[in-house]
């Protein structure tokens, strides 16, 4: 899989607490709806835990997730950028 292959060579640290992820997808161009990009984010997550970096990509560990869609011709790509937060509180009234 080309995602966990790239992951491993930036070795990315690891989150062991919930994280909230954003994606930043940049395109050569508009011709693909943005939920057809967005999609992909499946594959990203699904590699992270393979690869340790996420426990899991249930609720407990993604709180969650925001897509940024950019266009560039010269440098497609997409960023993804993990942050710490706190746990969810589950407490009910």
């Amino acid at each position: 899989m080309v995602v966990a292959a790239y992951a491993r060579c930036k070795k990315p640290p690891v989150f062991d607490g919930p994280v909230f992820i954003t994606f930043a997808w940049h395109e050569p161009n508009r011709r693909r709806d943005a939920d057809n990009v967005a999609f992909a984010k499946k594959f990203i997550l699904d590699a992270l835990v393979g690869l340790g970096v996420l426990p899991d990509d249930s609720r407990k560990y993604v709180t969650g997730f925001a897509d940024e869609f950019h266009v560039d011709r010269q440098r497609p790509r997409i960023v993804v950028t993990i942050e710490r937060t706190p746990a969810c509180s589950t407490s009910s009234s």
